[in-house]
């Protein structure tokens, strides 16, 4: 019998569970069921998302229409010409059912403005991604106010960082940049390193967490007495959307500092970082091989390195390989959002396009031409993972497709 039929003999309606070979044994993440199977799961299902059904809801109308209605005019102009002009969003103070309300304005990096940048995913955790909510915009003398779309993870995002009796400057992308002004999106991105270097800290909003998590960020900010946690524990935390998104590379690798947000508690960044050394330690006397998620495997890296972790840069190649298995939106992203981690030498000379005509294949074809011309050598063919997964590929099977997924990496040292 499978270890699935096995799991709904015993009762339990889930799918996300895992096996622990030498053992035998069979465990459930979402409701603990643990029971001895010969039956083996390799180990990376261990980070796929199981997504449950979503709760149906009706929405007023007013909210509706707000969401089908542009909102363009409500953005403060930005001037492309201005190196380090940046739009910022002043959270106005509320209760935590209070309408979310903020001020758009323009600054200027270069003055020394003082805000935080948040690092979160626009899906939830079970992959809903769907404008279901607004956040309003108050308006100026020169320009009306109106409602943004934004999806209910960024409401939860919002709800969650707000202050109750004051304001919070933040910097989120999705409202932050006009995300229908092709130019300004593709100008904003390029600054994207700037912007999360520049900022007093990143917030990093995780999302709802299981009881478990809750149990492991307890054990991490206080003195369990040497008492180490279960390798379980770490799982259900790693296997988050956040920590397998493309982007958070970048945004992490350059912040000050970071502080990583759930539900109801709060982690300094650096511990985490510390406290996957005793992941992988439990990992190893356990004869497991689950990878660090790269962002950790970064984190890792800066650390041993010494304490200019905002200034860690590493080949562009060996970037790509790391971030390989990284989720994205669009596919052009796998290059666009790591470029600004790369050494000078090996940092390709691409910039980010996101025209409608713009597909990754001239994208990743530019980058594989200048790696071999600039190199002279055919590394870039060791990154080549069968044949592409794009609709319709006209590229040459000499390119990489950095959709496909790579072999795994070896876990970090």
């Amino acid at each position: 019998m499978s270890n699935l039929s096995n799991s709904r003999r015993r009762r339990c309606r889930h799918v996300d569970w895992y096996t622990f070979p030498d053992a035998g044994i069979n465990s459930c993440w979402e409701c603990g069921l643990t029971f001895q199977t010969a039956g083996f799961t390799p180990p990376e299902i261990v980070y796929s998302a199981q997504p449950q059904p979503e709760n149906s809801s009706l929405q007023d109308e007013e909210t509706l229409q707000a969401i089908r209605r542009p909102s363009t005019h409500y953005f403060p102009p930005l001037n492309p010409n201005r190196q380090g002009e940046i739009r910022v969003l002043d959270l106005k103070p509320g209760e935590q059912n209070d309408r979310l309300r903020c001020h758009l304005k323009t600054v200027n990096l270069a003055f020394g403005v003082v805000y935080e940048a948040v690092s979160y995913t626009w899906a939830d955790n079970s992959g809903n991604d769907d404008l279901c909510s607004t956040i309003y915009a108050l308006g100026t003398q020169d320009r009306p106010g109106g409602d943004i779309a934004i999806t209910r993870n960024c409401e939860a995002m919002l709800r969650r960082l707000r202050h109750p009796h004051k304001t919070r400057r933040l910097w989120v992308d999705a409202i932050c940049i006009d995300q229908l002004n092709i130019r300004e999106r593709n100008h904003q991105v390029q600054a994207m390193t700037a912007i999360f270097r520049g900022a007093q800290r990143v917030v990093v909003y995780l999302g709802e967490a299981e009881p478990v998590v809750d149990r492991l960020v307890e054990y991490i900010t206080e003195d369990q007495g040497g008492h180490l946690p279960a390798l379980l524990d770490f799982l259900p935390l790693f296997r988050t959307r956040w920590f397998h998104r493309v982007w958070v590379l970048q945004e992490i690798a350059v912040a000050r500092s970071a502080l990583l947000v759930l539900e109801r508690r709060s982690l300094d960044w650096q511990e985490l970082v510390i406290n996957a050394r005793v992941f992988l330690r439990l990992v190893n006397e356990q004869r497991q091989y689950i990878p660090l998620p790269p962002v950790l495997a970064f984190g890792l890296q800066s650390t041993s390195n010494g304490p200019s972790a905002a200034n860690l840069t590493v080949d562009f190649l060996s970037i790509m390989r790391v971030s390989r298995d990284c989720s994205c939106k669009d596919p052009r992203d796998k290059i666009y959002a790591v470029l600004g981690l790369a050494d000078t030498d090996s940092r390709p000379p691409l910039e980010a396009d996101y025209s409608s005509n713009a597909s990754p294949r001239p994208v990743y074809s530019r980058f594989a031409v200048w790696h071999v011309s600039r190199t002279l050598t055919p590394r870039i063919l060791e990154h080549v993972e069968g044949l592409s997964r794009l609709a319709a590929s006209a590229m040459p099977t000499w390119v990489p497709d950095w959709t496909n997924a790579g072999p795994q990496s070896p876990l970090p040292s």
